[in-house]
């Protein structure tokens, strides 16, 4: 695993469900991502070019080759368009199936991927 890899690259729109969950992400598409890290759920942080503002993130690649990061207890950053360095740093876990989980137990799960990434 190659700690402290970074990725930088504008905010594009997603699906926003992680929005629904309480839980806003900012989403980059960075294909080759998926040459260095397998999906899953990562801590690290987000760094908001513009400014050099630096957030914890909790960040998910996808099998797509996108990174989510949702940069903690930040609920109404807008960063749409804007460029971010993102930064992984350990793997929390694998990716998950949520079929069959009920709203509540996700969420729960997002929570306990949140406090594990602090």
């Amino acid at each position: 695993m190659q700690i402290g890899t970074y990725y930088v690259a504008n905010v594009i729109v997603g699906q926003q469900i992680a929005r629904t969950l309480g839980c806003p992400t900012a989403n980059i598409s960075v294909p080759d991502v998926l040459l260095r890290f397998t999906p899953g759920v990562y801590d690290g942080h987000t760094i908001v070019s513009e400014n050099a503002k630096e957030y914890s993130s909790c960040i998910f690649v996808n099998a797509k080759g996108t990174i989510e990061a949702h940069c903690i207890d930040q609920t109404d950053l807008d960063l749409y368009g804007k460029e971010i360095r993102v930064n992984i740093l350990h793997k929390i876990r694998d990716i998950q199936d949520f079929s069959g989980w009920t709203l509540e137990q996700i969420k729960e799960q997002i929570a306990q991927d949140v406090t594990r990434c602090r």
